[in-house]
């Protein structure tokens, strides 16, 4: 009776998660999408903090117009200081059950990012992220890695321009 009950309680935890990431339930076991990310070396330098607001992370289905089908959630960390994220160190942002299955588009919205430069001078952050292509699988039973590698460009020498951050690239790290 116990080992029934506790069956129950597991696929309800599951089926749960499933729909909180905005997911329809399957025949297939989930994977697990696991979400980093670091900075790119360009600029971060320039900045004692590189403070990110974190709202959304989104990734297409393959088979899907790419203006419908996103599943989308909130990560777990949904602040942060880039600058502690260089030289190979990476922050886990996000790690959620997801539909097993081809996606091909991944997109992180960062609604503000402000820092300090090593001066002491405060500076606003230019967020300019477009959704990265991107053709990776979810497998069963299974973790999959997703890395997003953000870049801090220095655009001063340009009239009217400052600090922005964009997403360099995104990469599957391979599943496990």
């Amino acid at each position: 009776m116990k080992d029934k009950l506790n069956k129950v309680l597991f696929g309800l935890i599951l089926i749960i998660g499933l729909f909180g990431a905005g997911c329809q339930a399957s025949g297939s076991e989930p994977g697990i999408l696991e979400v980093r990310l670091w900075d790119h070396r360009e600029a971060i330098g320039d900045f004692r903090e590189l403070r990110l607001t974190l709202s959304t992370i989104a990734i297409h289905p393959t088979g899907q117009p790419r203006t419908e089908g996103w599943i989308e959630w909130q990560p777990a960390v949904q602040e942060l200081d880039l600058t502690q994220y260089v030289a190979g160190r990476e922050m886990v942002i996000s790690q959620i059950p997801i539909k097993a299955g081809p996606y091909n588009a991944v997109r992180l919205i960062v609604p503000q990012a402000s820092g300090i430069l090593t001066d002491g001078q405060p500076v606003e952050v230019k967020v300019n992220f477009e959704v990265v292509a991107l053709d990776f699988q979810i497998y069963s039973d299974q973790t999959t890695t997703l890395g997003l590698d953000l870049v801090v460009m220095d655009l001063s020498d340009h009239p009217g321009q400052g600090y922005e951050l964009q997403l360099r690239e995104a990469v599957v790290k391979g599943s496990k």
